[in-house]
């Protein structure tokens, strides 16, 4: 009997603490942002919406390419990102890795755009992070 009401129990709060995990992943986004968004987008609808650094993170599909943005609350854009693989990197920035890290597991790839309109792409590891120009010319490492 003691088991049976131990289980119960354990059972209870990891349903509570699953579904409050889940509440928190819903964010109240800031109309600007909408809006911003909108300007951007017009016929996206479905958009997850998170913060990352304290801007506004919406990840996306767009003409059959997995994306993300990041606005300001103020509703300021702080850069577009599409998800790519590594094969659809530029082949400099291909052979930059294929000579400098062979037989390094690569797990994500990007084409980035700021704010600016500076394009630029990246290749990421679980623990660095590869920059490249937009003629994939190699700009830096970042450790995580």
């Amino acid at each position: 009997m003691k088991k049976m009401i131990l289980l119960m129990s354990l059972f209870t709060i990891v349903w509570f603490s699953s579904a409050n995990a889940q509440e928190q992943k819903t964010i109240n986004v800031p109309a600007k942002v909408k809006t911003e968004f909108a300007k951007l987008y017009p016929n996206v609808k479905d958009v997850q919406w998170e913060m990352e650094d304290g801007k506004y993170e919406g990840k996306f599909n767009y003409n059959n390419q997995s994306m993300s943005v990041q606005i300001t609350p103020e509703g300021k854009l702080v850069q577009k990102e599409t998800y790519l693989k590594i094969s659809e990197l530029p082949k400099a920035v291909q052979d930059y890795l294929a000579k400098n890290y062979a037989g390094t597991d690569f797990e994500k790839a990007s084409k980035k755009t700021d704010a600016k309109g500076v394009l630029f792409y990246q290749a990421e590891t679980k623990d660095k992070t590869l920059l490249f120009d937009a003629k994939g010319n190699f700009i830096k490492e970042e450790k995580e």
